[in-house]
């Protein structure tokens, strides 16, 4: 079981992550008792594009988790790796469109971590960005302004916070007010007074992951406003900032940009360019449910 979880993280983040397919399919039914092992071939799954196969492992290690907790007389709830199951959980229901499980783990993920446990260990906090992320995913522009604020000591998440209001104002057609939360996530990532080099462990560049947020809110406004050079500027200049993140396991970004102006590029009828975006987001998240049907669209 060691050999085949080595296996998997020496390939996961290589051009060709496939290699650990053949032994990945086995890990789960040699060590069915260890939640991790139960857990580890979703990394492989998820990297080749098997999202389905990647939402049952989790399911299974949490549930491993729990049998285990039972066993040994303690509480089974968000117990052992259950926040990275969770997380790996939602990002993998997010590309395939599976809402109900996607929204089950998000409020899962906000459940078990709470401001405290992000003071002690920092790299949690993304967990709940991915959550917030998961949640905008899914919902509409209404039900996102109706999120609340997060704590003032978690600032990574509400810096996602007001990215993703900034994207509801503006599909709502309310530019001005996207506007408003453009500026609030510009303050708060300001005052991180940090260089932009500077890394969390786990967390990524946070002034990367916030010029992100900053630059698909732009596309977002500049869509609603009817500049669709702008847009596309905005999300090619938030695509570069995307491949330059470091790897993580999942993905510190929900969904490759490349979707937002393959999307854009199909609505101006430019199929050519937004089969382009499109292979690039497969590329990049083989298997991705948006990705896919883009492409289709296109083609």
């Amino acid at each position: 079981p060691q050999a085949i979880h080595l296996l998997i993280h020496l390939t996961e983040a290589s051009a060709d992550p496939a290699r650990a397919a053949g032994p990945a399919a086995r890990l789960g039914a040699i060590a069915p008792g260890a939640p991790h092992m139960v857990h580890m071939p979703s990394h492989t799954w998820y990297r080749i594009g098997q999202f389905d196969r990647a939402i049952a492992a989790n399911k299974s290690a949490i549930a491993a988790d729990e049998a285990y907790a039972r066993a040994v007389g303690a509480d089974p709830q968000y117990y052992g790796y259950f926040n990275h199951h969770t997380h790996f959980l939602a990002s993998a229901a997010v590309q395939t469109g599976d809402k109900e499980t996607a929204l089950a783990a998000a409020a899962g993920l906000e459940a078990a971590i709470n401001p405290a446990r992000v003071a002690e260990a920092p790299w949690l906090e993304m967990r709940l960005v991915t959550a917030l992320h998961t949640r905008a995913h899914f919902l509409e522009a209404a039900e996102i302004l109706a999120l609340p604020r997060p704590d003032n000591r978690v600032g990574r998440l509400t810096r996602a916070w007001h990215g993703v209001r900034a994207e509801a104002l503006a599909l709502s057609g309310n530019p001005d007010g996207a506007e408003g939360e453009l500026k609030a996530l510009r303050q708060a990532r300001d005052a991180l007074g940090q260089p932009a080099t500077r890394r969390s462990r786990r967390g990524g560049g946070d002034l990367s992951f916030a010029a992100i947020a900053d630059a698909v809110a732009r596309g977002r406004i500049a869509t609603a406003r009817g500049d669709i050079p702008a847009a596309l500027r905005a999300y090619a200049a938030a695509e570069a900032i995307e491949a330059n993140l470091p790897y993580a396991e999942p993905p510190l970004w929900p969904q490759p940009v490349s979707i937002l102006s393959g999307q854009l590029h199909l609505a101006q009828g430019d199929r050519a360019a937004a089969a382009a975006d499109f292979r690039r987001a497969l590329a990049q998240r083989p298997g991705n449910r948006n990705a896919r049907a883009g492409l289709d669209a296109a083609n």
